[in-house]
Order: structure tokens, then sequence, then C-alpha cells
């Protein structure tokens, strides 16, 4: 239950960072650059989860 659960939760950061690295080269530099450091948190706290 709990892998599956993280899989989709892995999936779910790799389709953000996607979508995001698209969306970023039509915004400000400061806009995305704190985008990206919020995806970062994400996936940190994303990869925290034990197995």
């Amino acid at each position: 239950m709990t892998q599956q659960w993280r899989r989709q939760q892995n999936g779910r950061v790799k389709t953000l960072q996607r979508r995001f690295c698209v969306r970023r080269f039509d915004r400000s530099s400061a806009e995305s650059e704190a985008m990206e450091s919020r995806l970062q948190l994400i996936a940190a706290s994303c990869s925290a989860i034990p197995k």
C-alpha cells in the first residue's frame, strides 16, 4: 500500500517538474527560481518518506 502511494507521489513530482520545465521559459527568472525551489522542496519531502 505504502509503496504504491509512494510511486504515485513520485510520478506526480515528475509530471510537475516536466510541466514546470515547459513553463519556465515564458516567466521572469525570479518567479521561476521561486517555483524551482518549491519543487525541490516537494521532491525532497517525497524522497524523505520511508519505503
